[in-house]
């Protein structure tokens, strides 16, 4: 954790924005801005994200969450897709100011993630405050991308709106409730099951805003993938 926490330190004490506020203000809101990169690196560490992994950042913006992923993994190990290219020009001037271009992190602008077709799959797929934002289609053709993506033993973590309000927008996205039957038929469809981690607010994410807290983080994998690579990481570990 002493690693981690030297990364996360590194990644806040740098900025690349000649107008930070702006920036922000493309990913959401400004004043969350360090503490939604905080809780990214964070959760995942804690979920068994390690340096060797290879991750997908999906709607990955200006790389609010990327930075210190990026200074986390090993190098060309973080590929990070938007569908906004202004959003990515943003990300790679935090990249150049945080110093780390010789990760040689692989950012794509992508319309259709059901037309894109990466010649690798992915130990971790991210989606943090990015499936709220997708319409039923591009929400389907996003699971069938991260279903062909995804490694036996790997998972897509994505955090949700739960329940049944009217939608909203936020910029030119909608910001969509759906009820957890939905995302567990969607995973069951691409062959992924849905566990309910609980809410953000207790997993670390303390904002005292309940529009953000009470949001439900979802875990989707193959059956027994889980157990499968908590089997691999306690062999890797033996001495």
């Amino acid at each position: 954790m002493r690693l981690l926490q030297g990364l996360v330190d590194r990644c806040f004490g740098r900025r690349g924005a000649a107008d930070p506020a702006s920036r922000h203000a493309l990913v959401g809101t400004p004043e969350l801005w360090e503490l939604k990169r905080r809780f990214q690196i964070e959760f995942l560490e804690r979920e068994g994200l390690r340096p060797q992994h290879q991750l997908l950042d999906i709607g990955c913006g200006t790389l609010r969450g990327g930075i210190p992923l990026i200074a986390y993994l090993e190098k060309g190990h973080y590929t990070g897709v938007d569908v906004r290219e202004e959003a990515l020009a943003e990300g790679r001037k935090e990249l150049r100011g945080a110093g780390l271009c010789e990760k040689e992190p692989r950012l794509l602008a992508v319309n259709d993630l059901g037309s894109l077709a990466l010649a690798q799959k992915f130990d971790v797929v991210w989606a943090f405050s990015v499936f709220f934002h997708m319409d039923d289609a591009i929400l389907e053709s996003c699971m069938a991308f991260v279903a062909r993506h995804l490694t036996d033993t790997g998972a897509l973590y994505a955090n949700v709106n739960l329940g049944s309000q009217p939608a909203g927008s936020w910029r030119e996205f909608p910001c969509l409730w759906r009820e957890s039957r939905a995302y567990r038929e969607l995973g069951e469809r691409h062959g992924l099951r849905v566990v309910d981690l609980g809410v953000l607010g207790e997993l670390g994410h303390d904002s005292g805003r309940p529009a953000h807290d009470n949001q439900h983080m979802l875990r989707f994998a193959r059956a027994g993938a889980r157990d499968a690579r908590d089997s691999r990481e306690r062999d890797h570990a033996a001495p």
